[in-house]
């Protein structure tokens, strides 16, 4: 799916940026930014932003609900921020 993106040079991005913003606000297109030919970034449309945000926050809340279950399975259990606080001698 990203080989089919088209890839831009940095340079022809800041030559030709607000050309390219049209597309990607308008036209949906997903654009490629390399550098030394590499690829180091990407322009997307803000709708494609904030989808890869809300995947990345169900990512997160997935790895702390299996970060807290291997934790209590292991016999431990949480402790209230302010007994911790307290024991390492930070006021709250």
């Amino acid at each position: 799916m990203v080989d089919d993106l088209e890839r831009v040079s940095a340079l022809d991005v800041r030559a030709h940026f607000s050309d390219l913003l049209e597309r990607v606000c308008h036209g949906k297109e997903r654009v490629i930014i390399r550098r030394h030919n590499r690829s180091v970034a990407a322009l997307v449309p803000i709708e494609d932003l904030a989808l890869l945000e809300t995947l990345d926050e169900k990512r997160d809340a997935v790895e702390f609900r299996d970060a807290r279950r291997a934790w209590v399975k292991g016999g431990r259990r949480s402790k209230p921020l302010a007994v911790v606080a307290m024991k390492r001698g930070i006021k709250r």
